[in-house]
């Protein structure tokens, strides 16, 4: 027996066209990682000094001295997870709006295994100047609409 090739489809400028507007309804990526790793039901709050900001993609990273419970002099350092620089700094946010040794107050979601870090929500400085999370992560909008730290139309609060 003689096997025939068959040809293979060649698609039609319509049905590329049909394909392109099918897969553009579906509406924007809000992120390339998963929240899973957070409890987004269990908002905390911690008092802490500013260690460290990094200040690079594809996440912002807090780092934050605390006390250490029950233990005079002792601290453990905590790490927060945000929101892009680009994004951040759509919220207030700079590479130098927080300096190491700021004393702060982090509202975060924190990490299901324990862990000492989260994401952040909001951070409070003395003053009671806010920075915020990015609005648009899981659960830090339902969040900051709780305190009303929520920005008006994407602008620092």
């Amino acid at each position: 027996m003689k096997w025939k090739q068959i040809p293979s489809p060649t698609p039609k400028p319509v049905a590329i066209v049909a394909a392109l507007a099918l897969m553009s309804l579906g509406g924007p990526v809000v992120a390339h990682h998963s929240y899973a790793m957070f409890d987004l039901n269990k908002p905390l709050a911690l008092d802490g000094r500013v260690a460290k900001v990094e200040w690079i993609n594809p996440h912002i990273s807090l780092w934050l001295y605390a006390p250490k419970a029950g233990q005079a002099g002792q601290y453990d350092l905590w790490r927060f997870q945000s929101d892009s620089p680009g994004m951040a700094s759509r919220h207030g946010w700079s590479k130098t709006v927080l300096k190491v040794g700021d004393r702060i107050t982090m509202h975060y979601f924190p990490l299901n295994n324990g862990g000492k870090g989260g994401y952040l929500i909001r951070v409070v400085r003395p003053d009671g100047s806010e920075l915020i999370g990015d609005p648009d992560a899981p659960g830090v909008a339902r969040e900051l609409a709780k305190t009303n730290s929520l920005p008006k139309r994407g602008g620092a609060r």
